[in-house]
């Protein structure tokens, strides 16, 4: 699964119901990842969708393109 964030004028967080302007959502392609947030209203905002992550267990890992630019002290594995 791959994690996709959308911006938005104002839209409303699957989670907590709050006004936002970005939305997150796991899904395969972002194709997907639209058709969840809009026909099926399940974005979720930044702290939702962190909360989430951490409660399910998540590993987040970095493309290697974004992994081979950070410091040495900043890469894992």
């Amino acid at each position: 699964m791959n994690l996709f964030g959308f911006k938005f004028g104002e839209a409303e967080c699957g989670g907590c119901n709050w006004r936002v302007s970005n939305l997150y959502v796991l899904a395969r392609d972002k194709k997907e990842a639209r058709n969840l947030i809009k026909k099926e209203h399940l974005g979720l905002c930044g702290e939702c969708i962190c909360d989430m992550l951490a409660s399910e267990c998540y590993e987040i890992e970095l493309p290697k393109k974004v992994k081979k630019n950070l410091p040495d002290e900043k890469r894992r594995g």
